[in-house]
């Protein structure tokens, strides 16, 4: 399967968007040996860099999680982030 998004974020150019953005990335997924979690880190990273780089609202962490463990605590940390009071 191909990706969009970097042919997506070429067609907005200098637009900005309202949307707002967290991403949650897992230490083994960033750090591990599994190719394919590299590669979606890597990527990550790279649109990361692109909407911030747009002025886009983005927010990111990284968490000591496992990526069969994150979803709890992507979870906990974007209502932390995006809907703290």
């Amino acid at each position: 399967m191909k990706t969009q998004i970097f042919t997506q974020l070429q067609e907005l150019g200098d637009r900005q968007q309202a949307a707002k953005l967290h991403v949650t990335l897992n230490e083994r997924e960033l750090l591990g040996d599994l190719a394919i979690y590299q590669n979606l880190t890597k990527n990550t990273a790279t649109v990361l860099h692109r909407l911030t780089s747009l002025g886009g609202a983005v927010t990111s962490a990284v968490l000591r999680e496992t990526h069969v463990t994150g979803l709890q605590a992507s979870f906990l940390s974007y209502l932390r982030t995006c809907r703290a009071r």
